[in-house]
């Protein structure tokens, strides 16, 4: 059998099998704009699941969930739990997005500075100034939304609550390794592209073009530019504490960046695939 024929045969196998899209939407890291594309593609068949509580369970509640609603073909929640389920004839597929934990920063602070829900984040946030929210997210009695965030979202249930040793890096990375695909906030386009690509297995009309959503100046690009006006607005202490807060992000994201660039490389006629790509994105302005 050659690779062509083992390809599409492997297509026709995937399309005959129930496919779940599980977007992991990670706070201010362009899952937003992920929900509006998985909207526009299915309709009433996606969910953006807003129950916490019951997600927070992980497997234990998304399992019978996926089974027990046969119609649903994509959920989005902030609070996904990994390990993800696994459910005989179902294939479930995991969307997720990374970005660099400095520049992502400013984006969480702004975010909370006009947050309407009075979340706990958001109260800080509108209270002081960006130093003094700055040290109160950096402190161990405050969640670990800006300390080793990324690293935090690959371990399992609880333990993302911990303070990560070296021992939860190295669980964090085996996870980021086992990934079949993932994104990178930087490389929106790209991510899209990647995303659709290797979704076509199962939806071959998907359109991951889009609209950004929920953005105050575009989708970032330009990390240096992020990190040095973060550094600005810190104060060199605290940016000195940032860095040591996020030691382990840091190294997960220059990983997920030589991985990133494997998968790229992996996808084939990519510059066609670009253009393509821009011309649906434009047509949606």
């Amino acid at each position: 059998m050659t690779l062509a024929i083992f390809d599409k045969f492997i297509r026709r196998v995937n399309r005959d099998r129930r496919c779940v899209i599980v977007h992991d939407h990670l706070f201010k890291n362009a899952g937003t704009t992920i929900d509006w594309v998985l909207k526009k593609n299915f309709g009433s068949t996606f969910v953006d699941h807003r129950d916490d509580v019951s997600m927070k369970k992980g497997a234990e509640y998304l399992g019978p969930y996926i089974v027990k609603n046969r119609k649903i073909v994509a959920i989005s929640s902030h609070h996904i739990v990994l390990p993800l389920p696994s459910l005989p004839g179902v294939n479930i597929e995991l969307l997720k997005m990374f970005r660099h934990p400095l520049a992502r920063v400013l984006s969480v602070y702004s975010f909370e500075k006009r947050q309407k829900e009075q979340t706990l984040g958001a109260k800080v946030a509108q209270s002081s100034s960006f130093r003094e929210y700055l040290a109160w997210r950096l402190s161990k009695d405050s969640p670990g939304v800006i300390r080793n965030f990324h690293v935090r979202r690959l371990l399992p249930g609880l333990m993302r609550n911990k303070e990560i040793s070296d021992q939860e890096f190295n669980m964090a990375i085996e996870t980021l390794e086992g990934m079949k695909y993932f994104g990178l906030v930087e490389e929106f386009d790209d991510s899209m592209i990647l995303f659709e690509t290797r979704l076509r297995e199962y939806f071959p009309d998907l359109d991951f073009a889009y609209k950004a959503q929920n953005v105050g100046r575009g989708l970032p690009k330009e990390i240096d530019e992020d990190v040095s006006r973060l550094r600005a607005m810190a104060g060199e202490e605290l940016y000195a504490r940032l860095v040591e807060a996020n030691r382990f992000d840091l190294e997960l994201y220059r990983l997920a960046r030589d991985r990133f660039s494997c998968f790229l490389n992996g996808l084939f006629e990519l510059d066609k695939k670009r253009a393509d790509f821009r011309r649906r994105c434009l047509a949606l302005v």
